[in-house]
C-alpha cells in the first residue's frame, strides 16, 4: 500500500479530494499506523550466529596510579574499558593510537599489528578493565570486536523498526536461552556456547513522510483498518459520531490481523554480537 492508495481509500469514505496530502492527513495516517503496530503486536525475528573470537590474553583489572607503564600487546585486535581521567597510547612500527579520556566507564576497541605496546599515562589515578587481545577476528569492522571475553552483545538500534525486545530468546531448536540480559536496545548473551540465537522484537512503523508513492509498511490484512482509522482521526473534531463509527470498524478489522513474527531470513555471523 502506498500513501496514494491510502488517500484514495480515505477519499472514498466521503472526504474531499486534494492534490497532495496535508499535514493533518499525514498526522492522522501516522497515528493510525502506530495504533495498528501497537495493538496488533507486529513483530520481527532476527537469527544470529556467533563465532567467538580467539582470545590471546585477558587482564581483568589494571590500577594506574600516576606513573607511566607500558605493556606488550599481541594479536589482531584489542578491547578495554577505562574509568577515570588519563590517556593511553598504542604504538607499533606502523601505527600510533592516542586516546585521552575523562569518564566513568568507556569502551575502546581497535585493530592492532601482530606486536605492539600499550602505554598508560596521565597525572591522575584511573582503572582499566577487561584488557583483552584477540588472535583471530572474523570481521574487519571495529564494532564487531568483542567488548570482553565472556559475553556476546547485540545492539538492535541498527534496525530502524526496533521498538522493544520480546521476553524469550531461543536457539535453532526452539529451546529457550536463559543466560541473557536486556538493556535498552542491547541484548547480551553470557557465556555463549555457539548455538544460533533467534531474537524476536516488537516493531515500530516507519514514519510516513508525505511522498504519495512511498510504500507504507503495514500488514496487508490491516490496510482496510488503516484507512478507517485514518478517516476516524480526520473526522474527530468536525464529525465525532462519524469518527467513532469509523474507529469502531477499524478496531474490529484489527482484531483479526495478529500476524506471526516475520524473520529476516538472514544468518548473521558475528564475533561477540555487535552485529
Amino acid at each position: 500500500m502506498t500513501l496514494k492508495d491510502l488517500q484514495n481509500d480515505v477519499y472514498a469514505l466521503g472526504f474531499e479530494r486534494v492534490t497532495d496530502p496535508d499535514d493533518l492527513f499525514i498526522s492522522a495516517a501516522n497515528r493510525a499506523l502506530r495504533m495498528i503496530y501497537t495493538e496488533c503486536d507486529i513483530k520481527s525475528t532476527v537469527r544470529l550466529h556467533t563465532e567467538r573470537a580467539e582470545v590471546s590474553s585477558h587482564i581483568p583489572k589494571i590500577r594506574y596510579r600516576g606513573c607511566a607503564m607500558t605493556l606488550p600487546l599481541a594479536g589482531r585486535a584489542y578491547s578495554l574499558r577505562v574509568s577515570g581521567k588519563g590517556r593511553f597510547v598504542i604504538r607499533s612500527a606502523t601505527m600510533v593510537q592516542i586516546e585521552s579520556f575523562d569518564t566513568e566507564d568507556t569502551l575502546y576497541r581497535g585493530f592492532i599489528d601482530s606486536t605492539c605496546t600499550l602505554t598508560l599515562d596521565g597525572e591522575y589515578s584511573y582503572t582499566v578493565y577487561d584488557l583483552t587481545t584477540y588472535a583471530q577476528i572474523f570481521s574487519d569492522r571495529i564494532e564487531d570486536i568483542p567488548s570482553d571475553s565472556k559475553s556476546n552483545r547485540y545492539d538492535f538500534s541498527k534496525y530502524p523498526d526496533f521498538l522493544a525486545f520480546c521476553d524469550t530468546v531461543t536457539d535453532e531448536c526452539g529451546e529457550q536461552i536463559r543466560n541473557i540480559s536486556f538493556e535498552g536496545s542491547v541484548l547480551t548473551v553470557h557465556n555463549p556456547d555457539g548455538r544460533d540465537v533467534s531474537v524476536t522484537y516488537k516493531k515500530q512503523p516507519k514514519r510516513i513522510s508525505g511522498d504519495e508513492y512511498e510504500k507504507i509498511e503495514v500488514p496487508p490484512a490491516a490496510e482496510s483498518a488503516l484507512s478507517l482509522l485514518c478517516a476516524s482521526f480526520l473526522w474527530r473534531d468536525d464529525e465525532p459520531e462519524i469518527a467513532q463509527h469509523y474507529f469502531a470498524l477499524g478496531r474490529e478489522l484489527m482484531s483479526g490481523v495478529g500476524e506471526a513474527p516475520k524473520s529476516r531470513g538472514v544468518k548473521y555471523k558475528t564475533t561477540d554480537g555487535w552485529a
